[in-house]
């Protein structure tokens, strides 16, 4: 575990604060620790309060630094935004049983997955952890059924044009089919129906949305016992998503991947994990999570891939995670995004067919594509042709 001296030489007193915040809730570091090095440095709060809340951790932080001795006004700004955000994780359990219920009713089977039930699975409840989205994996099948359900409940489909245009070929191009509900002008809710954890143009394996499927495990969720995803196909799924797919994007990506990690059954299995990511071709993935756990979090697997030239790596995504700004899927870092991903590819061979994918990908149609135009059967093959100059033109939105 890296020094909190040296985090704060590195980043900056509001991220070592963030740090040790997490390090205490991990039980790595005690709040005599946190106590003495805000008493110690200067901490601009103000920006302490906006990295906890574009990081993703306010749950957690705001709980433990509540417990400081720090001015009224902003004790009672934490107290009241922690409020704020607990109360948005219960609405968001409740809906998702209410949604999951509202579906088996017509006989289909949804399993909740990231989000309030990775809270409800790892962190004991469904309040520690900072959510935004309801995510539920569903049979690919079971998808025209569930869209009508939920059209009729209140819920607006974001692509519902291009799924009906697409037909069976939608599942080729698209990874989940999306939904929000609106009270007035104010979002509530955003569901996203899952049968793959990444996008095809990441480049994972396909094996890996086996572990989607892979739920035996019973949850009692909000009011009622829900089906749930095996502890270690969850928690491998989410360190997919968190490395693969965001790339180390915000602290709540290694608060996730530590708090995983140290529960008994997940720390008990670090030779199982690795074999299953060597199978999926992540082994770098598994180990600069594990690292990164053990740098940042002091939480790490006794045992995990090793692989060359650790330290560059590693220290390419700390600095990410722990940047003063999140980084985001935009146009001018799309070049940084498959940095990332390459880097985190097991073998040259593999880095060289990513690259190729990346090549690939610049003829491959996407939403703005076919929001654009709706071609015939005949002529479908043109959105291959007009891509690379569309993307060029109007880029398309992440």
């Amino acid at each position: 575990m890296i020094a909190i001296n040296d985090i704060k030489k590195s980043y900056g007193n509001e991220i070592a604060t963030l740090i040790l915040s997490c390090r205490v809730f991990f039980e790595t570091s005690t709040q005599d620790e946190l106590t003495a090095f805000v008493t110690d440095n200067e901490i601009n709060w103000e920006n302490f309060i906006y990295l906890s809340k574009i990081h993703k951790v306010r749950p957690i932080v705001y709980k433990i630094i509540g417990q400081l001795n720090i001015p009224a006004p902003l004790k009672d700004f934490i107290a009241t935004e922690y409020r704020e955000v607990v109360l948005q994780n219960w609405k968001q359990g409740a809906e998702t049983e209410r949604i999951i219920l509202l579906l088996k009713k017509s006989n289909i089977e949804v399993i909740p997955y990231k989000g309030t039930a990775f809270s409800k699975q790892f962190f004991g409840d469904l309040i520690s952890r900072e959510n935004s989205d309801i995510d539920l994996i569903i049979q690919p099948d079971d998808l025209p059924a569930a869209i009508q359900i939920l059209k009729e409940d209140g819920y607006s489909p974001e692509l519902d044009d291009i799924y009906q245009y697409l037909g069976a070929k939608y599942f080729d191009y698209f990874k989940d089919y999306n939904f929000n509900k609106f009270k007035g002008n104010i979002r509530h809710f955003h569901v996203e129906l899952h049968w793959a954890i990444a996008e095809n143009e990441v480049g994972v394996n396909a094996k890996v949305n086996t572990l989607l499927y892979q739920a035996n495990e019973q949850i009692v969720f909000f009011k009622t016992n829900i089906r749930g995803l095996d502890p270690a196909a969850h928690f491998s799924a989410m360190l997919i998503h968190h490395s693969i797919k965001d790339t180390f994007k915000f602290l709540k990506n290694i608060i996730d991947i530590s708090q995983g990690i140290r529960q008994p059954s997940i720390h008990a299995s670090g030779n199982l994990l690795t074999n299953s990511f060597t199978n999926f071709e992540l082994k770098k993935a598994l180990s600069v999570s594990n690292m990164l756990s053990e740098q940042l979090m002091g939480i790490s697997l006794p045992q995990a891939p090793d692989f060359n030239d650790p330290e560059n790596i590693v220290k390419h995504f700390r600095d990410q995670v722990c940047s003063q700004e999140v980084f985001h899927f935009k146009k001018e870092n799309m070049v940084k995004f498959i940095k990332n991903i390459a880097l985190l590819q097991d073998s040259f061979l593999q880095k060289i067919k990513f690259y190729w994918l990346c090549g690939k990908f610049r003829f491959i149609p996407g939403p703005t594509d076919f929001s654009e135009i709706q071609l015939s059967e005949k002529l479908f093959f043109v959105y291959y042709i007009m891509k690379p100059f569309r993307s060029v033109i109007k880029p398309s939105k992440r």
